[in-house]
């Protein structure tokens, strides 16, 4: 397979992963509101399965962007065999702790539809333990962002000495990881939200890059990886 075949496959792996989770995550939030557990409860006793499929397109974006991940490692690796390693690591580590982090996002529909087992309990205290179950993947969810963060950052210096994509992209990547890691502490990295947000669309950018112009890569042929 050529490095640009390699490429246009890795930038449309992407933009399919932006669909399927951003298709998970307007589902998701038509369901879950954020601080109100009784609102909360009540979606998800209404609408069952719009919370677990939305819940399943977001399992199945964490699984594309596994491939994603590894697909990068590959078209990265002539410029800095280490570095791409230690990228790709740090985005799997980030898969690993959403995909973990969703199990505290099962938890509600089984409190709240299934809870048959759980009959010693007031309904107040089983929605009451469903959104402390939502918070709780929340808290999993920041840790992600730390380590797409130094994701970011790595893939982001191996663009900038690419010499082939563009230097002001790299410098966006490497904006996002600082963004991702004030997650470090929550409360600051809830306050630029809009912020981490916005440096993310250097991913879409990146991915049709890699489908438009990812033929440019081939000068990357007579590197010898590091």
């Amino acid at each position: 397979m050529s490095r640009y075949s390699r490429a246009r496959i890795t930038g449309v792996v992407w933009l399919l992963y932006f669909v399927i989770s951003s298709l998970g995550l307007g589902l998701l939030r038509k369901v879950v509101v954020s601080g109100d557990a009784t609102v909360t409860a009540g979606n998800v006793v209404a609408h069952p399965v719009l919370f677990q499929l939305g819940g399943s397109l977001d399992l199945l974006g964490n699984c594309l962007y596994i491939a994603l991940s590894i697909l990068l490692y590959g078209v990265f690796r002539p410029l800095n065999r280490s570095l791409a390693l230690v990228a790709v690591t740090f985005s799997l580590m980030g898969c690993a702790a959403q995909i973990i982090g969703s199990f505290f996002r099962i938890a509600p529909v089984v409190l709240l539809t299934d809870n048959q087992p759980f009959v010693a309990f007031t309904s107040q205290q089983l929605q009451a333990a469903a959104l402390i179950s939502l918070r709780m993947f929340s808290r999993v969810f920041n840790v992600s962002f730390v380590l797409f963060g130094f994701f970011e950052l790595v893939l982001g210096y191996l663009i900038l000495k690419s010499n082939v994509l563009p230097r002001w992209l790299g410098i966006l990547w490497m904006a996002a990881g600082v963004t991702g890691l004030t997650f470090l502490w929550p409360p600051l990295g809830m306050s630029i939200f809009p912020l981490v947000v916005a440096f993310g669309f250097g991913e879409l950018i990146l991915a049709v890059w890699l489908i438009i112009k990812g033929r440019a890569i081939d000068r990357w042929e007579d590197l010898t990886p590091t």
